[in-house]
């Protein structure tokens, strides 16, 4: 599937926007959960930016370069993301910055439920950020996760019932926090091959499940997870 840019270049008329002003927005990303059938949705609500120098004119492309989208807003209602977004007109590639912050991790419970083998039972995020810049084969990604208080609970395989020895053993093994001046305070970077058969919001999740996996120690990121989503 395109990126952004190819999406622009699929326009089939003239278009030429100095400016698209957005207000109260929302955008809804959802993914079906093979083989179960089950799906899980993520919703970016009161959206509020603007996206600028958007045009599917050669001439005009030449003269912008790139176009930018800069937007504040919410997930799930809660929390404070902030994004910046810049896409040139030359080649299908992307470079994209956001910022969430002051949200409880255990909203997360209700959002990936169908693919989460247990629950979040306290976290306060801080700050995440995700830097990607993304092209056509692979995206390289720069990643923080400052996190406080984190306690997770592990099911019985096939079950929504608690495992008290794996959830005891996980919350032993498991830093529970990860801040700026933290003896192992973790912000990694890694590239990640993009799947040419899904968009741009699928590499976000990708990029943001590997870096959660990476950062999260003790292997809890991963035990709390389906294996199909590992």
């Amino acid at each position: 599937k395109p990126m952004f840019q190819g999406m622009i270049q699929k326009i089939g008329f003239p278009l030429k926007l100095d400016t698209l002003l957005i207000r109260n927005g929302n955008i809804t990303y959802g993914e079906n959960v093979p083989p179960s059938g089950e799906h899980w949705d993520i919703h970016f609500t009161h959206l509020e930016g603007t996206v600028t120098r958007i045009t599917s004119i050669p001439e005009y492309q030449l003269i912008y370069s790139h176009f930018d989208a800069k937007i504040k807003g919410k997930i799930e209602g809660k929390g404070n993301l902030v994004m910046d977004l810049q896409v040139p007109y030359d080649r299908d590639e992307f470079r994209l910055s956001a910022d969430f912050r002051n949200f409880k991790l255990t909203e997360i419970n209700a959002i990936l439920k169908p693919i989460m083998n247990g629950d979040i039972v306290d976290g306060q995020l801080h700050r995440m950020n995700l830097d990607i810049h993304a092209n056509p084969r692979e995206a390289r990604v720069n990643f923080v996760f400052d996190y406080t208080d984190l306690k997770i609970e592990l099911f019985k395989k096939g079950t929504q019932k608690k495992n008290k020895l794996l959830s005891s053993v996980a919350n032993l093994a498991l830093n529970h926090s990860n801040m700026p001046g933290d003896r192992k305070y973790l912000t990694p970077s890694y590239t990640l091959r993009r799947n040419v058969y899904r968009g741009p919001f699928y590499l976000m999740w990708q990029s943001t499940k590997e870096g959660m996996l990476n950062i999260v120690p003790g292997g809890a990121a991963k035990d709390i997870l389906r294996p199909s989503e590992k």
